[in-house]
This record gives C-alpha cells, sequence and structure tokens, in this order.
C-alpha cells in the first residue's frame, strides 16, 4: 500500500490509518512518533482540514486593544514598501529567485535525460 502523505510504498505495520478515510500514512510523514499509541479521535492531515470548526461563542476576541484599534482621523500604519523597503529591491530578489529555478529547472532536465539515456543503454546491452 502507499502513504498517501508522501506516495512511498510502506508495510500495513508501518503507518497508522484515519478512521475517517481509511488511509494510510507513514508515522514519520504525519508526525507521530514510533510506540506512541493513536487517540482514536486522530485524523490525517487532509480529514483535519476538511472538518469544519466549532462555533464557540465564548470565545474571546483576541487582538483588540488600545494599540491595534485605529482612531478616527488617525493614519494606518505604513506597508513595509512605504517604511523603506524599496520596490527595486522586491524586484531584484523576484528575478535572482527566477534565475534560481531556472538553473534548477535545467539541471532537473539534464539529469531526466542522462537518466533516459542510462536506461536505454541498459535496454540495448
Amino acid at each position: 500500500m502507499k502513504c498517501c502523505a508522501c506516495g512511498k510504498f510502506m508495510a500495513a505495520v508501518e503507518g497508522v490509518t484515519c478512521p475517517k478515510c481509511d488511509r494510510k500514512s507513514h508515522r514519520a510523514c504525519v508526525k507521530i512518533p514510533e510506540g506512541v499509541q493513536v487517540q482514536p479521535t486522530w485524523l490525517c492531515p487532509d480529514c483535519k482540514i476538511q472538518t469544519p470548526r466549532k462555533s464557540d461563542q465564548n470565545t474571546p476576541v483576541r487582538g483588540l486593544n488600545s494599540e491595534n484599534i485605529i482612531k478616527q482621523g488617525e493614519e494606518k500604519p505604513q506597508s513595509p514598501v512605504a517604511q523603506g523597503f524599496k520596490e527595486s529591491e522586491l524586484a531584484l530578489e523576484l528575478r535572482k529567485f527566477r534565475e534560481e529555478l531556472r538553473e534548477t529547472r535545467q539541471e532537473f532536465r539534464s539529469f531526466r535525460q542522462e537518466m533516459f539515456d542510462l536506461r536505454n543503454s541498459i535496454k540495448s546491452c
């Protein structure tokens, strides 16, 4: 069977099963240490995301204090760009990131071609 988190094959005893969707995952993939018993209420990450949260009307609203409230007539806090982070610095970072991504793609294509060539040479032997 395959782990639903990483997609690698695993033995049934290596993983944990979600009681809601019956999918199996490696313990390491869902961050459950070896030897720890899984609670019956445990859900895999996918099921946990899909489960709606309870609406608890008694939970106080956090973050509303005198420091976070903007009074009428006051200015909003400045954005990072307005605080001195220049747009040209952001553009430079994006350009560098795109170049790294382009290089990584090229390395991957070269590696894939090498593996294809190697496989063909082995088949011809």
